[in-house]
Protein backbone atom coordinates (compact mmCIF):
# COMPACT_ATOMS: atom_id res chain seq x y z
CA UNK A 1 0.00 0.00 0.00
CA UNK A 2 1.58 3.62 -0.72
CA UNK A 3 2.29 5.01 2.59
CA UNK A 4 4.35 8.28 3.15
CA UNK A 5 8.03 7.73 3.70
CA UNK A 6 10.23 10.41 5.33
CA UNK A 7 14.13 11.19 4.92
CA UNK A 8 14.40 11.81 8.80
CA UNK A 9 17.63 9.64 8.20
CA UNK A 10 19.20 12.20 6.53
CA UNK A 11 17.45 15.98 7.10
CA UNK A 12 15.69 15.43 10.36
CA UNK A 13 12.43 14.78 8.44
CA UNK A 14 12.47 18.01 6.49
CA UNK A 15 11.72 16.55 3.37
CA UNK A 16 8.84 13.92 2.38
CA UNK A 17 8.18 11.61 -0.64
CA UNK A 18 5.25 9.29 -1.23
CA UNK A 19 6.35 5.80 -1.69
CA UNK A 20 4.08 4.87 -4.41
CA UNK A 21 1.59 6.65 -6.50
CA UNK A 22 0.19 9.42 -6.23
CA UNK A 23 -4.11 8.72 -6.56
CA UNK A 24 -5.00 12.16 -8.17
CA UNK A 25 -6.68 13.52 -10.77
CA UNK A 26 -5.11 16.57 -12.72
CA UNK A 27 -8.12 19.13 -12.92
CA UNK A 28 -9.10 22.83 -12.31
CA UNK A 29 -10.98 21.67 -8.85
CA UNK A 30 -8.07 19.84 -7.34
CA UNK A 31 -7.00 16.41 -6.39
CA UNK A 32 -10.12 13.77 -6.39
CA UNK A 33 -11.04 12.33 -3.08
CA UNK A 34 -10.40 8.26 -2.81
CA UNK A 35 -13.60 7.17 -2.82
CA UNK A 36 -13.44 2.81 -2.55
CA UNK A 37 -9.96 1.02 -1.70
CA UNK A 38 -9.52 -2.33 -0.34
CA UNK A 39 -7.58 -5.28 0.12
CA UNK A 40 -7.23 -8.36 -2.39
CA UNK A 41 -6.21 -11.46 -1.35
CA UNK A 42 -3.01 -12.01 -0.82
CA UNK A 43 -0.91 -9.10 -1.32
CA UNK A 44 -3.07 -6.42 -3.25
CA UNK A 45 -5.10 -3.68 -2.88
CA UNK A 46 -7.29 -1.49 -5.07
CA UNK A 47 -7.83 2.47 -5.48
CA UNK A 48 -10.27 4.56 -7.17
CA UNK A 49 -11.19 8.47 -6.85
CA UNK A 50 -15.10 9.38 -8.01
CA UNK A 51 -14.85 11.15 -11.15
CA UNK A 52 -11.62 8.97 -12.43
CA UNK A 53 -11.43 6.69 -15.57
CA UNK A 54 -8.64 4.87 -13.46
CA UNK A 55 -8.22 2.15 -10.82
CA UNK A 56 -5.40 1.70 -9.36
CA UNK A 57 -3.99 -1.65 -8.26
CA UNK A 58 -1.06 -3.83 -6.61
CA UNK A 59 -0.83 -7.41 -6.73
CA UNK A 60 2.38 -7.06 -4.91
CA UNK A 61 2.08 -4.96 -1.85
CA UNK A 62 2.91 -2.26 -3.76
CA UNK A 63 5.89 -2.80 -4.80
CA UNK A 64 4.72 -2.58 -9.14
CA UNK A 65 1.04 -0.77 -9.58
CA UNK A 66 -1.12 -0.95 -12.15
CA UNK A 67 -3.95 1.07 -13.61
CA UNK A 68 -7.09 -0.39 -15.27
CA UNK A 69 -8.39 2.69 -17.64
CA UNK A 70 -12.29 2.55 -18.69
CA UNK A 71 -12.50 5.68 -21.26
CA UNK A 72 -15.26 6.99 -20.54
CA UNK A 73 -15.47 6.83 -16.58
CA UNK A 74 -15.93 4.46 -13.81
CA UNK A 75 -19.12 4.85 -12.17
CA UNK A 76 -18.84 2.57 -8.97
CA UNK A 77 -16.11 0.14 -7.75
CA UNK A 78 -16.42 -2.82 -5.19
CA UNK A 79 -15.20 -5.73 -4.10
CA UNK A 80 -17.04 -9.31 -3.07
CA UNK A 81 -14.89 -12.19 -2.10
CA UNK A 82 -11.73 -10.96 -3.98
CA UNK A 83 -13.67 -10.37 -6.20
CA UNK A 84 -13.43 -6.51 -8.47
CA UNK A 85 -16.81 -5.11 -9.48
CA UNK A 86 -16.77 -1.68 -11.96
CA UNK A 87 -19.74 0.07 -13.02
CA UNK A 88 -18.35 2.03 -16.14
CA UNK A 89 -19.55 4.39 -18.65
CA UNK A 90 -20.96 4.15 -22.39
CA UNK A 91 -21.84 6.19 -24.92
CA UNK A 92 -24.42 8.88 -24.35
CA UNK A 93 -27.57 7.48 -25.61
CA UNK A 94 -30.37 10.13 -25.41
CA UNK A 95 -29.51 14.22 -24.33
CA UNK A 96 -29.46 13.07 -20.60
CA UNK A 97 -28.55 9.11 -20.18
CA UNK A 98 -25.20 7.41 -20.57
CA UNK A 99 -24.82 3.50 -21.11
CA UNK A 100 -23.56 1.69 -18.08
CA UNK A 101 -21.98 -1.66 -17.88
CA UNK A 102 -20.67 -3.92 -14.94
CA UNK A 103 -17.04 -5.93 -15.64
CA UNK A 104 -15.51 -7.88 -13.44
CA UNK A 105 -11.86 -9.05 -12.64
CA UNK A 106 -11.20 -12.43 -10.48
CA UNK A 107 -7.07 -11.81 -10.79
CA UNK A 108 -6.74 -8.99 -8.80
CA UNK A 109 -7.14 -6.45 -11.64
CA UNK A 110 -5.08 -8.26 -14.49
CA UNK A 111 -8.17 -9.00 -16.39
CA UNK A 112 -11.28 -7.35 -16.84
CA UNK A 113 -14.71 -9.07 -18.54
CA UNK A 114 -17.82 -7.71 -19.59
CA UNK A 115 -20.32 -8.99 -17.31
CA UNK A 116 -23.98 -6.84 -18.39
CA UNK A 117 -25.30 -3.99 -19.34
CA UNK A 118 -26.98 -2.10 -16.36
CA UNK A 119 -29.47 0.57 -16.00
CA UNK A 120 -28.49 3.61 -17.77
CA UNK A 121 -27.16 6.51 -15.92
CA UNK A 122 -29.41 9.53 -16.04
CA UNK A 123 -28.20 13.04 -15.43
Amino acid sequence: MAQLSGSSHTNGGTSWKVDGPLFHVNALQGASVVASSGVLPPHGAYFWARGANVIWLTYDEGVHWRTAVFGAGVDDLRSRHGTLEAVVFGAQVRAAALQRFLYVSTDSGKTWRFHRRLADFHT
